[in-house]
């Protein structure tokens, strides 16, 4: 069964006890990470404060993508060796 991870405003990979968890409790199913822009957040935002979410939630994809294609190529390896 997938899990779903909903971000908020921790964007790391590393030392998160949710994704851990998330992990733990997603099997072959895998992690989705969710992030969802809150408009009372953003409102009051200046240009500055988006860019900088901008760039964090596009090093965020990145970092989980790279995640799931090493973790997909482990799988890949582990099953050819049998």
């Amino acid at each position: 069964m997938t899990s779903i991870l909903w971000l908020r405003r921790d964007l790391r990979r590393t030392d998160h006890p949710a994704l851990v968890a998330a992990h733990d409790g997603a099997g072959a199913g895998g992690v989705l990470p969710v992030f969802v822009v809150d408009p009372t957040l953003t409102a009051s935002a200046g240009p500055a404060h988006l860019e900088a979410l901008h760039e964090a939630l596009n090093g965020a994809r990145a970092s989980f993508d790279h995640a799931v294609e090493r973790d997909e190529a482990s799988r890949r390896y582990a099953a050819s060796r049998g």
